[in-house]
């Protein structure tokens, strides 16, 4: 409805859906990337897919893998969230040079209907606004109580918005299996505090591990896991050990979050890739091929800025 080019509208269609809080939500926006341009090479359709569904969610600053980082190293989120925002803008414009450049464009005009996108994506971002003006101008009260507040009135405003009843809440929310987030939550601190007790923090961190290898670990655990909160968990307190220091310098988390990030992006174990190559009826062989370009061009940046920080 903004009538916008070929290209713009690869990258902000899974972008835009990257933002609904669903598991394996590629598979929404796989559809409509394959009306948008049925003749690109599929592989390159899955890799688009899952890169510029996620550039978003990378920034997102009510995400759970954002609160996460920002309840472990006392760092406020909306910092992060700021912090985040370079490395954001490398990742939206490596993934356009490597696989968006080329794409040919059409000519097809459509009427553009700016109104009618802002009232669709206002339940989105009803409820980070709310949080950051909370946590801006009412520190004293807990901040979770802007963020709950905040996603109460998207709900609100989304129902409103469509033809969902409220008694369907409860449905969905079944469907959805919505208790897992609050449980994942719960289950991180009680994994986070017994790690701690036990001591193998303190073991782990006795090895004075580099921070490069910090990088890389989190790299692999990213890809090993399909996730990025269990990484982070178990990286932010050996480092907060070995270096005795809190809060986490705002630098290292940085580095260590986009390392885990551009892990959790291209593994086989990641619901979003598995989902999208399965609609585009190919193999993960093949579109690691096409994915792994952007993801390790962001990484091999990655490390050459952190190794170049050195050296200040």
């Amino acid at each position: 409805k903004m009538n916008l080019s070929k290209k713009l509208s690869i990258m902000l269609i899974p972008a835009f859906f990257g933002l609904l809080p669903v598991a394996g939500g590629a598979l929404m926006s796989a559809p409509i990337l394959e009306q948008v341009d049925s003749e690109l090479d599929v592989n390159k359709k899955v890799a688009i897919n899952v890169w510029f569904r996620h550039v978003l969610i990378l920034i997102y600053p009510i995400s759970s893998a954002m609160i996460v980082a920002s309840v472990l190293t006392g760092i406020s989120l909306y910092i992060i969230f700021i912090s985040l925002l370079p490395p954001f803008i490398i990742m939206v414009g490596i993934g356009y040079y490597t696989l968006v450049r080329k794409v040919e464009s059409y000519e097809e005009e459509f009427h553009r209907d700016l109104k009618r996108v802002f009232h669709n994506f206002l339940p989105i971002i009803i409820a980070p606004l709310i949080d950051f003006i909370g946590r801006t101008f009412f520190p004293q009260i807990v901040p979770e109580l802007f963020l709950v507040f905040g996603l109460c009135i998207s709900l609100v405003v989304g129902l409103k918005f469509s033809n969902i009843k409220l008694i369907d809440i409860s449905n969905i929310a079944q469907k959805m299996k919505i208790w897992r987030f609050p449980l994942l939550i719960f289950a991180m601190f009680w994994f986070l505090e017994i790690f701690i007790r036990s001591g193998v923090a303190n073991e782990i961190g006795n090895l004075n591990l580099s921070f490069f290898l910090f990088i890389l670990i989190g790299f692999f655990l990213g890809f090993a896991t399909g996730r990025i909160q269990l990484p982070l968990s178990i990286l932010i307190p050996i480092y907060l050990v070995q270096y005795a220091i809190f809060p986490m310098p705002l630098m290292e988390l940085i580095f260590l979050y986009c390392s885990i990030f551009l892990g959790y992006l291209i593994t086989p174990i990641h619901p979003c890739v598995a989902y999208s190559i399965n609609y585009y009826k190919t193999n993960y062989k093949k579109v690691i091929k096409v994915l792994s370009v952007p993801a390790f061009l962001c990484f091999g940046l990655l490390l050459g800025v952190y190794s170049f920080t050195l050296f200040l």
